[in-house]
């Protein structure tokens, strides 16, 4: 099993980029207060994972609960729709 993930101590500078930014903005539910951390892969290639997540109990839980509810019907309706639609051939 490989080494633990490396973590970045909060406002590290990687590439140019601080570990905290400024809080994502969504079209629908406005402002998201996350939680972000990044973790170094652990191989030689130099590349990052960021997590975002968001603290228990706040708005932004709430947002993020409300965003994932409405993906998984859009997507539950996509499939739907696209499975009882027969299928025809063009001439």
């Amino acid at each position: 099993m490989g080494r633990p993930p490396r973590r970045r101590p909060p406002g590290h500078l990687r590439h140019g980029h601080p570990a905290a930014s400024r809080p994502p903005a969504h079209p629908f539910v406005g402002d998201l207060e996350l939680d972000q951390e990044a973790m170094s892969l652990p191989d030689e290639s130099g590349l990052s994972v960021v997590l975002y997540s968001a603290p228990p109990n706040t708005s932004a839980e709430d947002a993020l609960k409300l965003l994932a509810s409405w993906s998984a019907t859009t997507g539950q309706e996509q499939d739907t729709a696209s499975t009882s639609k027969p299928l025809t051939r063009q001439p």
